[in-house]
């Protein structure tokens, strides 16, 4: 994805002719004093109709950002922080599975399978927004379709056009060409209940929706446990709501929060942003640098959002790793077994498991650290790739390697030559050199059975 262009200066006022200053008069008490006006963004903010810009999205243990290059970055907990390759336009994050609008207007999403998309290889979408189950795309045409867990209706989309769509945890609200809102799904605490007043942007938490009207105050509706629907009557860019609390960026790009703050969710730190976005329990923010700021609760490492530059990055059960530019390992989070300990020394790749880490060192061996893992496969290979408790690799051969896991059906990987192979939690896939794809271990679910076709 190409880098935006830079914003065009703005046009220099011509210098005013000098003239010989007049004398102060006395102020004429029939005038009316000159209105006060608001001060303008320093910054501009990102979509302001889209949580997070679109660029950046926080949910309830890991978080998910838009790289310039197109590509997607997730860090925090869970399979749902492991993004797919490819260039995207927007991201979102869900609850346990997260969703991205490529550059051909279909949406991936990955994490919890039964949380994605059917196919949206045929349909062309502008918009994509994650619930706790759900799914919800906005269609070229401008119309909404959902996917996903339907229990209280919010999946249920209805006809017609919109201009935007939020997804909360159990409802969904969408935004009419009116500048009504339309909201459907769960109703236990009103969060489907939109006032019947305009509103320029809508966005969907938990339990609550809020909107931002046309004067840019913030209306909000739903639970309001710990007050998330007491508003300020401040002026904001855009906002962003999570399980108690919601935030608002103001117009000289400060933030704003309110309502819940048990772990400093609503505690922004200084500085001016150009994007927001709210979790379960804790915030992030995208700088005018680009660089992310993240507050409240840290459990997960989902706060802990690594500086410098990366070209890769790995997550596993509570810990995250990443490949710096300069080839060496970073990780954060949890450490309780060593896996956030890196050896030392320059790698090609790093895969994280449930509580170890694996990495392809320059020299294509394999060094393993963390618990769970007795060691490393000896050779040399040309991948690797950590599953919960076991890891695989890709030898210069194509042959599969597994090992040490206690189930025997993983560390029995089928013979024949490979291209590509990934551990997962039970079960392991590899393509086979003819684009066909193998799979092993667990099938309770299906997991193993891989459909026909070519994959590449």
């Amino acid at each position: 994805m190409p880098e935006p262009a830079p914003e065009e200066p703005e046009p220099q006022p011509e210098p005013e002719p000098t003239t010989t200053p007049e004398t102060p008069q006395e102020p004429d008490s029939t005038t009316a004093p000159e209105t006060s006006r608001e001060p303008e963004p320093e910054f501009e903010a990102l979509d302001p109709t889209l949580d997070g810009g679109g660029v950046i999205s926080a949910r309830r243990y890991h978080n998910c950002g838009l790289r310039p290059d197109g590509t997607i970055v997730c860090w925090g907990d869970g399979p749902e922080a492991e993004a797919p390759a490819g260039q995207f336009m927007a991201v979102s994050a869900g609850p346990f599975h997260s969703c991205g609008l490529r550059l051909d207007r279909s949406i991936s999403c990955w994490g919890g399978e039964r949380y994605g998309p059917e196919n949206t290889s045929e349909e062309e979408f502008i918009m994509v927004t994650t619930g706790i189950m759900h799914t919800c795309g906005l269609r070229a045409d401008d119309t909404v379709r959902c996917w996903g867990d339907n229990e209280h209706g919010q999946a249920d989309a209805p006809s017609g056009e919109f201009i935007s769509v939020a997804a909360g945890e159990n409802h969904t609200c969408g935004l009419r060409a009116d500048n009504t809102a339309q909201c459907w799904g769960d109703d236990e605490y009103g969060q489907t209940e939109a006032p019947a007043t305009p509103f320029t942007a809508i966005f969907a938490g938990d339990f609550n929706t809020c909107g931002l009207r046309a004067d840019r105050t913030a209306s909000c509706w739903g639970s309001d446990d710990f007050g998330p629907n007491d508003a300020p009557g401040s002026k904001f860019l855009t906002l962003t709501v999570g399980l108690g609390h919601a935030c608002g960026l103001r117009a000289d790009n400060t933030v704003e929060c309110w309502g819940r703050n048990l772990q400093g969710e609503s505690d922004p730190p200084h500085g001016r942003f150009i994007a927001i976005t709210a979790g379960t329990e804790h915030s992030c923010g995208l700088r005018a640098d680009r660089s992310v700021a993240c507050w409240g609760e840290r459990y997960s490492g989902q706060t802990s959002a690594p500086g410098g530059q990366f070209s890769d990055l790995t997550v596993g059960l509570y810990h995250s790793c990443g490949l710096r530019v300069e080839r060496e390992v970073a990780c954060w989070g949890d450490d309780s077994f060593r896996q956030s300990g890196s050896p030392g020394g320059l790698f090609l790749s790093v895969s994280a498991g449930y509580f170890h880490t694996c990495g392809l060192r320059l020299d294509q061996t394999i060094a393993c650290w963390g618990d769970g893992l007795s060691g490393a496969a000896d050779g040399r290979f040309a991948a690797v790739s950590s599953g919960d408790l076991h890891a695989c690799a890709l030898g210069l051969d194509q042959a599969i390697k597994c090992w040490d896991d206690d189930r025997g059906s993983l560390s029995d990987a089928p013979e024949g030559r490979f291209s590509a192979v990934s551990a997962g939690s039970g079960h392991d896939c590899g393509i086979r050199i003819d684009q066909t794809v193998a799979c092993w271990g667990a099938d309770r679910h299906g997991e193993a059975d891989a459909p026909d076709g070519r994959f590449v």
